[in-house]
């Protein structure tokens, strides 16, 4: 296990109880997610973000991702111009933009890559899950990619991997694989 991503929260109200243990005690590179509502005011998300990460933050090697994957009936420019604020904000707090994490179907239907910045993406595209509690094999990357974008800086290439094979609790685990060599995550 080369590097971890850990969810921090969802919306402007929801906090992972999970998320403050789970970071105080990673020892690899690290990552902190936020799952966007794209209805609901980006300064408001991304300051209950911040208030979680904030204290616990090394802005030097963590890396702030948001989670770009809900629609909830809201138009592609609305979901755009969330996308957009939500970045931005983030790139005025911490002096860099946040890596975007999707899949490529979903950001054909409701992103405008060409209103976005240049971004590190993680992609999800993995095989069909297999029944419990079987795992389900990695796909090779790399990922499917958007529309307009010509390069990936992760792929999450699993959704039920084998947890007891990189040391936690669960039986399942996402897998996911940088675009890189160790050396090169270790610089980023």
């Amino acid at each position: 296990c080369s590097f971890v991503a850990v969810r921090a929260g969802i919306s402007w109200g929801y906090t992972d109880p999970w998320f403050a243990y789970s970071w105080a005690h990673l020892t690899v590179p690290r990552m902190a997610y936020h799952v966007v509502y794209p209805g609901e005011d980006a300064f408001k998300q991304m300051a209950h973000f911040m208030d979680i990460v904030e204290s616990g933050l090394d802005e030097d090697h963590d890396r702030l991702v948001l989670d770009l994957e809900l629609d909830h009936g809201y138009s592609k420019a609305r979901i755009t111009q969330t996308a957009i604020d939500c970045m931005s904000i983030l790139r005025q707090l911490t002096g860099r933009y946040p890596i975007i994490y999707s899949r490529a179907d979903w950001v054909n239907t409701y992103l405008d890559v060409t209103r976005l910045p240049k971004l590190d993406w993680w992609l999800a595209n993995y095989y069909t899950r297999l029944p419990y509690p079987k795992y389900t094999p990695e796909k090779t990357p790399p990922p499917a990619l958007p529309n307009g974008v010509n390069s990936w800086f992760m792929h999450q290439t699993a959704e039920h991997g084998n947890g007891s094979e990189v040391g936690v609790v669960s039986h399942y685990v996402d897998c996911n694989r940088f675009n890189g060599t160790q050396a090169e995550l270790l610089a980023y």
